[in-house]
């Protein structure tokens, strides 16, 4: 009798896209595939209260997974039946092999394990009672990604511990750099969009979870990173090189900042970044400084609370929050120094997509401002033009916001407290097609990535 064990699908799967072509079939055939079976789902009235019921049941029967290993076990023994449980695919071969050898059958036979990467169980015991809660199936801390309509999505990463962070899609679409941020420190990390092994980047400091902030520049060969300029020192703005690993200082915040320079946006053309800056404890505020290097200036006021820089389409103003008046505003600055002004094209800071046509935000910014917490996205009629329409695309309690959106335009990435605790979601672009990416039963998750 002949036993095989089960094959590495991952592995495989990763010679099989290193070859482009292979990776542009693949790409193609699944697109095919997907946009055939939403055509036929299309035609079913009912197929989002379908799905939904499906999730539902789905959700419940994983959380309770091993309750019902257990009952499935003591049922089968009342009527007979002998149960065995297997560590692992080479174990239950293992076992099927010996069950075959007791009753005299030396027939060869091969067994292949498909494991779907979207879904970890824990090793199931021999003893399964005793061991319950541990074997009970546990949500991973990870990212995810998932073709516009489709239901399957493909797991990025396999994380033990950690929180993970400000994902930032590739210029090119086929990467997304993240930061993790766990026990023993903070790094920067990317994944292949399509799956793949993880390659670290670099170590960075994360004082308060938020690991990276990573945004990639428009060559895609140095990616600008929030980290540590000197050490022990607070945390500044570099520009780190994938070929060389260097990094090149761009901020330095002053030694007594606790939390120092985070959240950088890239202005259009790709020459100047905004970013926040928190010399104490206390309000931030918005800066900027040119990427090539030089002296970061400060754009908005003193004495008052700025975040969440954004730039407008044409690259002209900086556009951030404040409570300057005592109602959070959105304000603009010209990028080259000026008096600052009411926003008067977009409603709310978020991100723009790549033609400047689109806004995806999040509204009310803060928990504390009301419970109907929404992300919506506006049409204008040019790049920074005046506003067509707006349309409420996501709306829950508990909180959703720093909204991003992918190269493509085609999904959103946004952090939710819809569960009780801060999780990085993903939905399609008009808001359906809800997806939760992470799930920290410690810390909490920052800055994720949208789509417009």
């Amino acid at each position: 009798m002949s036993v095989t064990h089960s094959v590495d699908q991952a592995a495989n799967a990763a010679r099989f896209i290193a070859d482009h072509p292979h990776e542009e079939y693949f790409d193609t055939l699944m697109w095919a595939l997907r946009e055939a079976r939403d055509r036929s789902a299309s035609e079913v009235l009912e197929w989002e209260q379908l799905r939904d019921l499906a999730s539902a049941i789905k959700e419940h029967t994983l959380s309770h997974l091993a309750d019902y290993l257990e009952q499935f076990e003591a049922s089968a023994k009342r009527n007979g039946v002998e149960v065995h449980w297997a560590h692992d695919a080479y174990e239950h071969n293992q076992i099927v092999a010996d069950i075959l050898s007791r009753h005299g059958r030396e027939t060869s036979y091969q067994v292949e394990v498909h494991a779907h990467r979207r879904m970890r169980l824990a090793p199931l015991s021999r003893e399964p009672r005793r061991n319950r809660h541990r074997d009970r199936p546990r949500r991973a801390h990870d990212l995810y990604v998932q073709l516009v309509g489709g239901e399957r999505p493909l797991r990025l990463t396999h994380t033990s511990s950690g929180y993970i962070c400000c994902a930032d899609w590739s210029p090119d679409g086929r990467q997304i750099a993240f930061g993790r941020c766990d026990d023993h420190g903070g790094g920067v990390f990317t994944v292949p969009a399509l799956g793949g092994s993880e390659r670290k980047l670099t170590d960075v400091i994360c004082p308060h979870g938020d690991a990276g902030y990573p945004k990639w520049i428009a060559d895609g060969k140095s990616p600008l990173l929030a980290d540590s300029c000197v050490p022990e020192g607070p945390r500044g703005l570099v520009v780190f090189s994938l070929g060389t690993g260097e990094k090149r200082c761009l901020t330095a915040p002053p030694l007594y900042s606790e939390y120092g320079d985070s959240d950088p946006a890239m202005s259009p053309d790709g020459k100047t970044v905004a970013f926040e800056r928190h010399t104490t404890i206390g309000p931030a505020s918005v800066y900027a400084v040119a990427l090539s290097g030089g002296n970061p200036r400060q754009v908005s006021p003193d004495g008052f609370a700025a975040w969440n820089p954004m730039w407008s389409s044409d690259g002209q103003y900086i556009i951030f929050n404040s409570a300057r008046t005592g109602l959070n505003r959105v304000w603009r600055v010209p990028a080259t120094g000026g008096a600052i002004a009411l926003e008067a094209v977009y409603p709310a800071t978020g991100t723009l997509s790549r033609d400047g046509r689109r806004l995806a935000y999040v509204e009310p910014l803060w928990f504390w401002q009301g419970r109907a917490f929404v992300i919506s996205r506006i049409e204008l009629s040019s790049a920074g033009g005046q506003v067509v329409s707006q349309k409420q695309v996501i709306a829950s309690d508990g909180g959703n916001e720093s909204a991003q959106p992918s190269p493509d335009g085609r999904q959103i990435v946004f952090q939710s407290n819809r569960t009780g605790r801060p999780e990085i979601w993903r939905s399609d672009a008009d808001g359906s097609d809800l997806l939760q990416l992470t799930s920290f039963d410690n810390g909490f998750s920052l800055h994720p990535p949208l789509v417009a």
